[in-house]
């Protein structure tokens, strides 16, 4: 799945922008996990063009470019309601914080999901 950013969103403000150090306006972006909350919000993880770090974007910032969903990816409904969409070793809990600890085994497991995800196509 691929997106495009049409719109920069502060994250803390709520405010557009004009520049963000992560995302370029009209850039596209490959989405690896999408996160539906129950209050409607949806989540985009991706990857950006000046980081190497896999971050969390609200989905009103972009328009889908490549509807195809990835064929690593699976569903879980999290506690509280949450969708996620994503490689299956992500959806375990505590993955995240483990990858942005450094937990060498979390990191390998991101790469190698990444990698599988997008070299699969649909």
């Amino acid at each position: 799945m691929r997106v495009m950013c049409i719109k920069l969103i502060n994250p803390v403000s709520g405010e557009d922008e004009t520049s963000s150090a992560w995302l370029c306006l009209h850039s596209e972006y490959e989405v690896l996990e999408l996160s539906a909350f129950p209050d409607r919000r949806v989540e985009l993880r991706l990857v950006s063009e000046e980081t190497s770090i896999p971050a969390l974007f609200d989905s009103e910032m972009f328009i889908t470019t490549d509807g195809t969903v990835p064929r690593t990816w699976s569903i879980k409904i999290d506690e509280g309601g949450v969708v996620r969409l994503a490689p299956e070793p992500w959806l375990v809990p505590g993955f995240w914080e483990d990858y942005f600890d450094r937990d060498p085994a979390a990191v390998e497991i991101y790469e190698e999901q990444k990698a599988a995800m997008l070299s699969s196509g649909p």
